[in-house]
Formats: C-alpha cells, sequence, structure tokens
C-alpha cells in the first residue's frame, strides 16, 4: 500500500532536493489521483492483505482508478525501493519486514 498526501507543495519541495543530492528520487512520486495532484510516499508503503481493505474509494459511485502511466511509474519505483530495502538500505520509514511477518502469521 502506498500512502497518498494532498500537500504536494511541501513533497515538491522534497523531491527537488533529493534530485538535486542524488540525480533522482524514487521515494516520493507527484501525480494526479481523484483529479487532483497528489504525493505518493513510497517512502510510507506498506504491506497489506485483503482483510485490512474496507472500500474502494470513489467519487458519485464510480471508483477512481490510477492513470496507467502513473501506476506503471509507481510499481517500478516500488520495485527498486523494495530491492534496495532488502539490501539494508532503508528507504522506507515503516519495517516492512515486521509488518509482513505479523501479516503472514494471521494467514496461516
Amino acid at each position: 500500500m502506498i500512502s497518498i498526501s494532498s500537500q504536494v507543495e511541501k513533497y515538491r519541495t522534497i523531491v527537488e532536493k533529493k534530485i538535486k543530492r542524488y540525480g533522482k528520487c524514487n521515494t516520493i512520486i507527484i501525480g494526479k489521483f481523484a483529479g487532483k495532484d497528489n504525493a505518493f510516499l513510497i517512502q510510507n508503503a506498506f504491506p497489506i492483505i485483503r482483510k485490512y481493505l474496507d472500500h474502494v474509494h470513489t467519487i458519485e459511485n464510480i471508483p477512481v482508478t490510477i492513470h496507467n502511466k502513473l501506476n506503471r511509474d509507481l510499481t517500478v519505483n516500488l520495485r527498486e525501493v523494495l530491492a534496495m530495502y532488502n539490501r539494508g538500505i532503508r528507504l522506507i520509514f515503516p519495517d516492512i519486514k515486521y509488518i509482513q511477518r505479523k501479516m503472514e502469521e494471521e494467514l496461516i
């Protein structure tokens, strides 16, 4: 699950600083959701199981979808950040290994 924030300007500034320092930013992606710019916070991503999804986000009873290009960008960057996390580079704030273990225990 990737968290979303409407504080786009705050995160746009952080993205710009990371790009200046590292040449890219793969932990925060700015994109449209429900017709508005939002910051997708890969740095706050966490595992989840279906049991904890209680609804689909809708507008006028129509499910809101993510544009294919944004979905691809999020997927590519999440995979890259997770690969780095698994190599010991902590770019994700939550302890996803702990959360994943707890969720796996629930499924048993």
